[in-house]
């Protein structure tokens, strides 16, 4: 059994934010105040290369930190068995003054042999997306840590708003709730204090687009899309709202087709509200079964167009444009 090293970390997952976060909190406390600037490797770099930084030593400082992101062994698997072993036993002979930080944005193969072994060496932690079940638990200890009380009708409009989100970032969680701390009146967060702290994306915005869309407005669609996908981030949370949405519209007609009471869609679906419970019977109506369906395998393959070719705007609008016009994807 190797002995792990307590200056060596391994930290993986699917939330690059939260991995650049926890990195970099690591090698602050590790070195204090006398923290040096570290050497990046970004998928870039050869084992020497890796190799020459750890053993090196830093010109104005005996300190020094490495940061290897997304190593190509971890992708690809250990090509160099020779430059992979020099490599570990690199590690493992690393002087305290080195601080190494290994990332991946992903989840490592525990039986491969590089996960395998820098599991052995390397403290390690998983740095990925909340589920949605465990954001609004998160969110509360937030509160609590911060000393602020949300009323009942400002958390229910918060349950209601995070089934929307399609990624949901410990980092991003922490942000908002030092935002909406900060707002609170007295230490207390009412719902329209909710409502104005939430980020734009999430705001009445994006609940009015899905009802424009639903109408098959196809105007009103046209003037929103500008203020609902904004950037990047913005259209991945929009288009995991939409998703959320249309599934629970999918499932609702599941389950009445096969004769589902109406109490028992509502613990399915999670449904707490009478507000909620109404906005879904509306929303129902205006599209069938099929018609959801559609649109959201058209929103899934545009999203893995987009991942594997950088699929642009236009192709996401045509999508909702074609739905407004037909009430489908044809």
């Amino acid at each position: 059994m190797m002995e792990k090293k307590n200056n060596c970390w391994l930290l993986f997952g699917n939330d690059s934010v939260l991995i650049h976060e926890k990195r970099q909190r690591f090698i602050e406390k590790y070195f204090g105040a006398l923290c040096p600037d570290p050497v990046v490797f970004d998928g870039t770099g050869t084992y020497a290369d890796w190799m020459e930084q750890i053993r090196g030593q830093s010109l104005f400082s005996e300190a020094s930190a490495v940061f290897l992101n997304n190593p190509s062994f971890f992708m690809h698997g250990v090509q160099d068995e020779e430059g992979f072993a020099d490599f570990i036993k690199t590690l493992q002979e690393a002087p305290s003054s080195v601080a190494i930080v290994i990332s991946y944005e992903g989840i490592p193969d525990r039986r491969m042999k590089a996960a395998k072994t820098l599991f052995q060496i390397c403290s390690s932690m998983e740095c990925s997306f909340l589920k949605l079940g465990s954001a609004e638990s998160y969110l509360t200890e937030c509160f609590h840590r911060r000393r602020v009380l949300v009323t009942e009708e400002a958390r229910l409009y918060l349950s209601d708003v995070i089934t929307g989100w399609a990624h949901i970032s410990i980092p991003f969680l922490e942000t908002e709730c030092d935002k909406i701390a900060l707002m609170a009146r007295g230490g207390i967060v009412s719902k329209e204090i909710m409502e104005n702290a939430l980020p734009s994306y999430m705001d009445k915005g994006v609940f009015r687009f899905f009802d424009h869309l639903l109408e098959r407005n196809l105007s009103a669609v046209k003037m929103d899309i500008p203020g609902i996908f904004t950037d990047e981030s913005a259209s991945l949370m929009t288009l995991g709202f939409l998703s959320s949405r249309l599934r629970r519209i999918k499932i609702f007609h599941e389950m009445k087709r096969s004769g589902s009471s109406d109490a028992h869609i509502q613990k399915i679906l999670g449904i707490r509200t009478r507000w909620s419970w109404n906005e879904l019977l509306k929303q129902t109506k205006c599209i069938s079964e099929e018609e959801a369906e559609f649109l959201l395998m058209a929103l899934f393959q545009y999203q893995y167009a987009a991942r594997l070719e950088g699929a642009d705007s236009h192709m996401l609008t045509d999508i909702l444009f074609r739905f407004c016009r037909r009430g489908g994807i044809s």
